[in-house]
């Protein structure tokens, strides 16, 4: 019988190591990929919200106390776009004490609305004390403050 010499053994490299290879780096393409258009949208939308949030100008135009418990704030809206009035702060600057008003739950279902180059004049009930000084704080539903001190007479 005739035997062939046999060749020697060479190492070889498996297909599987080249194939798990391509296989982890496609997968780490994908998540970078995807991890970098999810950044970059939210930082679209911070962006578009900052946005919004700069274009709204609100004024305080008046401060009155006309009754006991009660106080009337006037507002105009210079800003591009609509205006949402959630709460009301006032501060009393004599006395340091400070209260929140809701005008979601002043004024259901969504507060005060301010439409763009529209005054708007609403009243909120407050316990305050002639002579005090108030500092009176109009927050909008992006989250502006907008602020006038009125003395009660």
């Amino acid at each position: 019988m005739r035997s062939w010499p046999s060749r020697p053994a060479r190492p070889r490299r498996g297909v599987s190591t080249v194939a798990g290879a391509i296989f982890f780096v496609i997968i780490a393409m994908t998540i970078i990929t995807g991890l970098l258009l999810w950044s970059m949208d939210a930082q679209r939308r911070m962006n578009d919200l900052d946005a919004s949030r700069l274009s709204q100008n609100i004024v305080i135009t008046n401060v009155t106390f006309p009754d006991t418990g009660v106080v009337n704030i006037t507002v105009l809206n210079e800003g591009p776009e609509p205006v949402l009035l959630v709460a009301v702060w006032i501060i009393d600057k004599t006395d340091n004490t400070h209260t929140r008003i809701d005008l979601e739950e002043a004024y259901p279902p969504d507060g005060v609305v301010v439409n763009t180059g529209d005054t708007e004049s609403f009243t909120v009930g407050y316990g305050w004390a002639s002579g005090h000084t108030y500092v009176v704080k109009v927050i909008t539903h992006l989250g502006r403050a907008f602020v006038r001190v009125a003395k009660a007479s």
